[in-house]
């Protein structure tokens, strides 16, 4: 299930991944963001 959350980027963390979008290494933003979410919790442990 997904649930929708706001969340907050520098301006230029925002064109980085927008960057990295247009290159193919994600979907879109919010594929991005969540493979960012799950990969920083699984190298802390919390998956």
């Amino acid at each position: 299930m997904l649930v929708s959350k706001s969340v907050s980027l520098e301006v230029e963390d925002l064109a980085k991944v927008e960057k990295a979008v247009e290159k193919g290494h994600a979907k879109n933003v919010s594929v991005f963001v969540q493979n960012a979410v799950k990969n920083e919790l699984k190298r802390l442990q919390l998956d």
